[in-house]
């Protein structure tokens, strides 16, 4: 089941990048660590901001991508943020963080949902 699920996070964050880049955000790195515990799945330009992206994928029936995105994992992601900004200082004047559900239904078939500056 762990292969199953990262195969399927894998596909999420492909797809979510592939949605943005024809939304105009262009993806300048993927999957940064920030520690064991905390990454960043997307970061992109989306003209003159930085932009953290969080990809949550589902499949099937139950909880929806969104929902898992708890206060504790956006406090883990900006911890990450900070981070990034403090090795890459050219991109702190302007960022925001989004967020990209993609739930695929039983057939297969995905929709994609996504938040900005959550």
């Amino acid at each position: 089941m762990p292969h199953e699920r990262q195969r399927l996070g894998k596909q999420g964050e492909d797809l979510a990048a592939q949605y943005l880049q024809g939304e105009g955000i262009i993806i300048i790195d993927k999957n940064y660590h920030f520690s064991r515990y905390a990454e960043i799945d997307l970061i992109g330009r989306d003209n003159n901001e930085t932009v953290f992206i969080e990809v949550k994928t589902r499949a099937g029936l139950g909880w929806t991508p969104e929902e898992a995105v708890t206060k504790v994992k956006q406090e883990k992601i900006r911890q990450a943020a900070e981070t990034y900004i403090l090795a890459h200082p050219q991109l702190r004047e302007n960022f925001r963080f989004d967020v990209v559900a993609i739930n695929f239904d039983i057939d297969g078939r995905h929709e994609i949902k996504h938040w900005r500056n959550v």
